[in-house]
């Protein structure tokens, strides 16, 4: 209904009446699919030529193999919730075209109607040609022209077609033509279940208690949205678990081996159920509590972050049962591993990946360890920062350095391992040895804190000096250093040594 251009421009205002570059290529010869937003029509061009260019991302992931041979000389698109006529009654004008379709009575239905251009051309395959449409589900299907029930918005007299060879949109012929005719209605919203376009499990194996991050990726090709995914654990019917969104966690408490589907429900109140995951989980490993207590203030899988250690036994004649505590910052053990190491040896590995979330660690060992953590951050640009084994607690400490500006960040991590509240005086103390001010915060019981200088002194920055930690009981601390947000790459962190 638009041209010059072919597009709605309170929406998109600087649109040109040109071409733009698709992903798509052609299928026939060299060179890429452009849309010419002049009125519309559809061309080929070399990948070296320039056209316009919009980006695009995907509102939900659409199903690979969508249509449907309902068996009756009816195909149905899930993707699109349209159903198409599968054979075809030949060649006619338009206007004959559109009676044709308006009177069909088909497999019981009598609502069929000719597809707009936009419906018509959701059929076209660009990995075919000659025809681009595939005959198993459409047998006999032209590579020629198709009427479709959009009239030119330029020139009333001609009326869009897409073309079956290749899948070119045109709009060049008058209405007394006769193309090839095939009918379509839409499905009633009442007869699509919702579609589960994936569901996967990270980890699918391990010990006990197991902590699994399950994606279940669902959409409602009616038009609907998804309200509720359900995961039913023991393949019984029952809901073991429900979720709001696509993306949930689930505890195994139990060895076993257990088999979880994914149930989406869609706002109709219609199901779909996932195919089987099976999940493997073992009996944790016994473990007894050894002397040596180590602390790391500072955990993080959450946002592209990621958490390792790297350690070695002291002990020449013995091995050592070693075991890691992860709890969130406000106290909750979140993932519990045991691992073995020889005398004298060494083992490094990341720690809970299985997790989105951020707090701290202890590592309990029977005996003595030298080790530190790794804290990374993943995507274009990884940085990655250590954080030494902890094994003294104090109640008064110091960060001998930190800047905080418009090129540099630092951020204070502190960790609580006793079982009580503790109230802790974060102070900054300038160059000068001036005190400059003071923050007080209090830590739950085993939990911890993450306090970046530009929300604890954001009234005294740029900050360049130390900063003393005072707390009722005593804690462990490190320090982040960065300049990510001045394009940089430094992450780096900074010991927090005893003032006491």
């Amino acid at each position: 209904s638009r041209y010059d251009p072919a597009i709605t421009v309170s929406f998109f205002p600087c649109c040109q009446s040109n071409g733009y570059w698709s992903s798509t290529s052609l299928a026939y010869a060299e060179g890429m699919w452009v849309a010419d937003f002049y009125d519309g029509k559809s061309i080929g061009a070399l990948s070296w030529a320039s056209r316009y260019v919009r980006a695009v991302r995907s509102g939900h992931s659409q199903i690979s193999k969508s249509l449907v041979n309902n068996g009756d000389d009816t195909v149905t698109d899930l993707n699109t919730g349209l159903m198409w006529q599968r054979s075809e009654p030949g060649k006619m004008t338009w206007m004959s075209a559109l009676a044709y379709c308006e009177n069909l009575l088909l497999s019981g239905y009598s609502d069929w109607r000719l597809p707009d251009r936009n419906e018509l051309l959701s059929l076209v395959d660009y990995n075919r040609v000659f025809p681009c449409l595939n005959k198993i589900y459409f047998p006999t299907v032209q590579p020629t022209y198709y009427w479709s029930s959009t009239t030119d918005a330029e020139e009333n007299c001609l009326a869009c077609y897409i073309e079956f060879y290749d899948g070119d949109v045109g709009a060049n012929e008058g209405k007394v033509r006769s193309y090839n005719v095939r009918a379509v209605r839409s499905v009633r919203s009442d007869t699509l279940n919702p579609l589960i376009s994936s569901f996967n499990a990270t980890p699918s194996d391990g010990m006990a208690p197991l902590v699994v991050n399950f994606s279940c990726d669902a959409f409602d090709p009616d038009g609907g949205s998804i309200i509720e995914y359900r995961l039913n654990v023991n393949n019984d019917g029952l809901t073991d678990y429900k979720s709001f969104s696509s993306n949930f966690t689930f505890t195994f408490s139990t060895p076993g081996d257990y088999q979880v589907k994914c149930i989406v429900v869609d706002n109709e109140g219609e199901k779909t159920e996932s195919s089987v995951i099976y999940i493997s989980v073992n009996q944790a490993a016994t473990y007894t509590e050894g002397d040596y207590d180590y602390y790391l203030p500072y955990y993080s899988s959450a946002n592209n972050y990621w958490t390792g250690l790297g350690l070695a036994n002291l002990n020449e004649g013995d091995s050592t049962q070693l075991q890691v505590t992860v709890y969130d910052q406000n106290g909750n053990s979140l993932a519990t591993e045991v691992k073995t190491v020889p005398a004298n040896g060494q083992d490094a590995f990341s720690v809970a990946a299985q997790l989105n979330d951020s707090g701290w660690m202890r590592v309990n060992s029977q005996q003595p360890l030298s080790g530190l953590a790794f804290i990374g951050l993943g995507g274009a640009t990884p940085l990655i920062a250590d954080i030494p084994f902890i094994s003294e607690l104090s109640s008064c400490l110091a960060i001998p350095h930190i800047v905080q500006d418009n090129t540099w960040d630092t951020s204070i991590l502190i960790c609580n391992p006793n079982n009580e509240v503790v109230s802790i005086t974060i102070k900054y103390v300038d160059k000068a040895g001036v005190e400059q001010g003071s923050q007080n915060y209090s830590i739950p019981e085993l939990g911890s804190g993450e306090y970046p200088l530009s929300m604890v002194f954001s009234n005294e920055i740029p900050l360049a000096g130390r900063i003393e930690i005072n707390s009722s009981s005593s804690i462990a601390a490190f320090s982040l250093y960065s300049n990510q947000k001045s394009g940089g790459s430094y992450y780096t962190g900074i010991n927090a040594d005893s003032c006491e």
